[in-house]
């Protein structure tokens, strides 16, 4: 328990930015069929 914080802080960093970036693209295909269906 606690012998690598150092791995644990990255991963949770990697899961962060990864969320980050699905938020962003389900975002932006959001948009676009927004952009699509609402004209």
């Amino acid at each position: 328990m606690g012998v690598a914080p150092k791995t644990s802080t990255c991963e949770k960093f990697l899961m962060m930015s990864i969320v980050t970036q699905l938020v962003l693209l389900l975002s932006l295909l959001v948009r676009e069929y927004a952009h699509k269906y609402l004209k």
